[in-house]
């Protein structure tokens, strides 16, 4: 059975807080009542639909889907009860929403990435498969880490410790309708076994804007102190799971432009630039292989194999972090970082190498010719955090790599 949607008014209104619900909203007389959707958690089967659910306690923040009263629910419009808004671009959200990787591992099961199927039945449609490997407890060399959202809610953190996981990415938000239920205690929980740890936030760009987006992510996920420990906002930009193309039924330059806004927004509100999880595909076929992005953002790059990230997004020399499982060995998706754990730090502290890097830079820079020279102008800032400590910075023909060993 299809799920039932939520109206854009309505999720605008649970998002803000002007509407607080604790439970199911009875049907006026001219509404039919709609029962609420089933959703396959990564724990436990999917819940069979019943004729008439019983109300219950949201088990999460996202909102179960209500059909809206005529008159219990006072608001600030003096209009009446008109017929519900057109819902013909608003999404099945689900019990948890998407989450990171999502989109490549039903390409990988032969889905569609707008199929609606949950993530343990999605997992145990790979294992049927024999021309996929599941990786199990395969890792490349390197600092390894995870991801994680409302999907896996029970997670032994002490356990991801011993096994090698040093950061993690935990799902806060997704659009402007969605808090993870989890995001607290898994965040809190890494943290407390020592583990780096980062928040991040599913787009959704058919829903509403970079800007309304990013807002809504900075006023839940936390805050982001460079402290050393807490990593750069993380934003998922891949296959829209819901209804619509894979592009959210954006051209590239609309999402190109949709992205600009979010970025800049969470760095004029929090002072740290977010990193930009992806796949080649998608980036290619939905952003135009854009370039736009490479100067400055840090690339989190989705790739599921046992030989290397591949290819890259336009513009991009390296990545900071590849995802190279969503099936082990850690809980949820297991990533690597590419670089050292001191410069893992350096990245969660948003620091650079300082003046010894920018000279060091700028005197290279200056020595081919400054933007005179065949490497041009300046293209972003500074991006440091990177292998071995190292710094780069782009220019319009090429870039300047720093590292304290190997000078610029």
């Amino acid at each position: 059975m299809t799920p039932p949607r939520l109206t854009r008014s309505l999720a605008v209104a649970l998002a803000s807080g002007s509407l607080v619900l604790t439970g199911m909203v009875a049907a006026s007389a001219t509404a039919p009542t709609i029962p609420p959707s089933s959703t396959e958690s990564a724990s436990s089967p999917a819940a069979t639909p019943t004729a008439t659910p019983e109300p219950a306690a949201p088990t999460s923040t996202l909102p179960s889907p209500v059909v809206e009263p005529a008159e219990e629910t006072p608001t600030p419009s003096t209009e009446t009860a008109a017929a519900p808004e057109s819902t013909s671009n608003i999404p099945d959200f689900g019990e948890h929403g998407a989450y990171m990787g999502q989109g490549l591992k039903k390409i990988r099961a032969g889905l569609s990435p707008q199929t609606d199927i949950g993530p343990a039945a999605l997992d145990r449609k790979l294992e049927s498969l024999t021309v996929e490997p599941m990786f199990g407890n395969w890792r490349p060399p390197g600092i390894q880490g995870m991801d994680v959202s409302a999907h896996q809610p029970t997670v032994n953190w002490q356990t991801q410790w011993n096994m090698g996981s040093r950061f993690a990415y935990v799902k806060a938000t997704e659009g402007t309708y969605y808090k993870s239920a989890t995001f607290t205690k898994q965040y809190s929980g890494s943290a407390a076994t020592g583990m780096l740890r980062g928040a991040y936030h599913f787009a959704n760009p058919a829903w509403s804007s970079g800007t309304e987006q990013a807002n809504y992510f900075i006023n839940n996920g936390g805050g982001w102190p460079a402290d050393g420990k807490t990593l750069p906002p993380l934003l998922d930009m891949e296959w829209n799971p819901y209804d619509g193309n894979s592009c959210y039924n954006k051209t590239p330059s609309q999402l190109i432009n949709w992205v600009r806004d979010f970025s800049n927004t969470m760095k004029a509100r929090t002072g740290r630039t977010p990193m930009i999880y992806t796949a080649t595909s998608w980036w290619k076929e939905c952003m135009g292989n854009t370039s736009a992005f490479a100067a400055d953002h840090a690339l989190h790059l989705a790739a599921y194999n046992e030989v290397g990230a591949g290819t890259l997004p336009a513009g991009w020399k390296f990545h900071s972090v590849w995802q190279y499982s969503s099936t082990g060995p850690f809980a949820g998706d297991s990533n690597v970082w590419n670089g050292t754990m001191e410069a893992l730090r350096t990245f969660a502290r948003n620091a650079t190498s300082g003046s010894t890097a920018t000279a060091a830079v700028d005197s290279r820079w200056k020595a081919t010719g400054g933007s005179a020279g065949p490497l041009g102008s300046k293209v972003g800032s500074l991006v440091c955090g990177k292998r071995n400590n190292g710094c780069a910075q782009s220019f319009e023909n090429g870039a300047i790599h720093y590292t304290p060993t190997t000078g610029a």
